[in-house]
């Protein structure tokens, strides 16, 4: 009788063994996930998915023949480890054909692009709406039309613009007033 328990018992575990190491891998496969903290996303339907209802987003575009997505790549990894449950971070690789339709869908023309996306379910008031858009051009206050707010820096074109000075021509000592705007 004990032998009998013991064959079954034996059929019992090499009957499961193909769906433990199954399960096993399937475990290993999400903690690697989590210990880069970012997705890479396999598809426009993942994708889409993977933008939840409401939440802020990180969505960076890259290609592996990319030298500047290459040194990028470590320093997304960090943030998003980092920032893991603040922000959904997502990696898309233009390489792949399936994939470039969504990079055309965000207008996508040179590598990297990161895009961050807030979603906010709901409508929003005149307010909150105006923090929105502060938060994400990095403001984070809320001025009002009576207040005289300075304008916000251009935004370089390319890579190559960043790498320019802001202001073109001669610089004003800080000590300098401002000259008054023409009437």
């Amino acid at each position: 009788m004990k032998n009998l328990h013991l064959l079954a018992l034996t059929i019992t575990l090499l009957t499961l063994a193909p769906q433990l190491e199954a399960a096993k891998a399937k475990s290993s496969m999400k903690k690697s996930e989590s210990k880069k903290g970012y997705t890479e996303i396999k598809s426009e339907d993942e994708f889409d998915k993977a933008l939840g209802k409401s939440g802020t987003y990180v969505v960076k575009f890259h290609s592996p023949s990319c030298s500047y997505c290459t040194k990028m790549a470590p320093d997304f990894e960090k943030v998003s480890q980092e920032m893991q449950g603040q922000a959904t971070f997502l990696s898309v690789n233009t390489a792949e054909p399936e994939l470039q339709d969504l990079a055309r869908t965000f207008n996508v023309s040179g590598l990297p692009t990161t895009l961050f996306i807030t979603k906010k379910s709901g409508a929003l008031s005149q307010e909150a709406l105006r923090q929105e858009v502060l938060n994400s051009l990095g403001r984070g206050h809320l001025p009002r039309a009576s207040e005289s707010a300075a304008p916000a820096p251009a935004a370089a074109k390319s890579t190559k613009d960043m790498a320019k000075p802001a202001m073109k021509g001669k610089m004003r000592p800080a000590s300098a007033p401002a000259a008054a705007p023409a009437a």
